[in-house]
């Protein structure tokens, strides 16, 4: 008798958990796929990450900032001020595009976020107040350029000139951007994008696809992503926090075999690369690098 009641019970019980297990997992997959529109805060992860851009050994943003520097002294462009630009997937930060700006004619940011977008827009007109980038001109005009202060803000006064639109993307879907801005363009940039959009090596292979399709042949994507830090083959999960926040976003690393293996796969020769040892940050479990790939 006991026995037949408790298969009863479980009989009862067991469809009722299953329909609440699916339907948490329901939940759940909806709130990990709009976490960055739902819970991105642009100024308290602008003041995390890129709130000095001075040399350290654990800040991001001087890595990012030195690499695109170094790129736009070695010469491989045309010195006619005339490039179309591209920051793809730029969240609210400006100052990736600081370097390319003095080499460009139009300068596009494309961001995911609408409060990405936003941030974006209120330091494109001016009303930006929570959040002030000056320090990173002076770093990339004056310490990185050996220029003066005036130029570094003649800079600042540039590159408002120059941006042309701040826009929406999507490297899931096809077109990956509004196509009123389809390009192509002579540079990408494109800093840590793919490495959260994507779950699979399949998927950041497609997702690179559509990011090369919008490069001009001959022209080249400026890249950062983040690498194995224990050297393995494969792709590795992982999550991490941004700007104090206790969401955790998800995230992928792949080996350096790997990636350049998928740059050459989307027609994409590499010219340079960089990479940055990260450490002193619990939430980073890998390791940064910079590559610039040519369009062939």
């Amino acid at each position: 008798m006991r026995i037949m009641q408790l298969r009863l019970l479980s009989r009862d019980i067991i469809p009722h958990y299953l329909k609440r297990i699916s339907k948490w997992r329901s939940s759940r997959l909806i709130r990990v796929e709009d976490t960055y529109t739902t819970h991105f805060c642009p100024i308290p992860h602008l003041k995390e990450r890129y709130g000095n851009p001075e040399p350290s050994a654990t800040l991001y943003c001087n890595f990012i900032l030195k690499s695109l520097h170094q790129f736009f002294q070695l010469d491989l462009l045309p010195s006619d001020g005339e490039l179309q630009v591209l920051d793809y997937g730029c969240g609210p930060v400006i100052c990736n595009v600081i370097s390319a700006s003095k080499h460009a004619r139009s300068i596009t940011m494309a961001e995911y976020t609408p409060q990405g977008r936003e941030v974006v827009e209120q330091w494109l007109n001016g009303s930006l107040t929570s959040f002030d980038w000056s320090p990173h001109f002076d770093y990339i005009v004056q310490t990185l350029e050996g220029k003066s202060e005036e130029e570094a803000r003649e800079r600042e006064r540039s590159l408002r000139k120059k941006m042309k639109g701040v826009v929406s993307c999507d490297l899931t879907k096809d077109p990956p951007i509004d196509p009123q801005y389809l390009g192509p363009y002579d540079i990408i940039v494109c800093s840590l994008v793919i490495n959260t959009t994507s779950s699979s090596i399949e998927e950041h292979q497609a997702q690179m696809n559509r990011l090369a399709s919008l490069i001009k042949k001959g022209g080249y994507l400026l890249f950062v992503t983040c690498l194995r830090a224990d050297g393995n083959e494969g792709v590795h999960q992982y999550h991490y926090f941004c700007g104090g926040s206790d969401v955790e976003y998800n995230a992928i690393a792949v080996s350096m075999k790997c990636l350049f293996s998928m740059l050459e796969a989307s027609g994409l020769a590499v010219v340079s690369s960089s990479d940055h040892l990260c450490t002193g940050k619990p939430d980073i479990r890998s390791n940064f690098i910079f590559v610039a790939g040519r369009k062939v």
